[in-house]
C-alpha cells in the first residue's frame, strides 16, 4: 500500500482484492471487515469524517 502526495492510502490492485474480499466475508471478524471498509473508502477519496459518519463509527477509529 503506498501513499500519494496528498496523504491518501492507495492500495495496490491485490492488496485492493484482499481488502474487498475481507469486508464482504460474511466469517471475518467484525474489526478486520470494518477496518478493510475504512481503507477502501479512504482510497476512494472520502474523508475522515465522511467515512466516519457512512460506517456510523467514530472518528478516531479512521484516523489510525
Amino acid at each position: 500500500m503506498s501513499r500519494r502526495a496528498d496523504g491518501a492510502v492507495e492500495p495496490r490492485l491485490a492488496e485492493r482484492a484482499q481488502l474487498l474480499r475481507w469486508a464482504r466475508r460474511a466469517k471475518t471478524a467484525q474489526f478486520l471487515a470494518v477496518h478493510a471498509e475504512i481503507v477502501l473508502r479512504c482510497a476512494e477519496g472520502g474523508t475522515n469524517k465522511q467515512v466516519a459518519a457512512e460506517l456510523g463509527v467514530h472518528e478516531q477509529s479512521v484516523n489510525r
